[in-house]
């Protein structure tokens, strides 16, 4: 995600994922995507999950916060 956000400068990351593969979307989930709708394409269901920058650094911003302050407390 840093990759794409700091370096490419991309504003949002979006997946496209077939609304039975349960693990993509956990995976997409644990990556800090948010599903926002489904949808069919060629008559197949699918689920659209985003993650937008601003999105992304808060979440960053928080784990590096919530880190910090676990290791602290040692």
């Amino acid at each position: 995600m840093a990759y794409a956000f700091e370096v490419l400068q991309v504003p949002e990351i979006i997946s496209m994922i077939h609304v039975n593969h349960h693990a993509s979307k956990r995976v997409a989930g644990k990556c800090g995507l948010s599903y926002e709708e489904t949808f069919s394409w060629y008559n197949i269901g699918y689920e659209w999950f985003s993650l937008t920058k601003y999105d992304w650094e808060q979440q960053h911003q928080q784990h590096e916060y919530t880190t910090y302050q676990f290791h602290g407390a040692r």
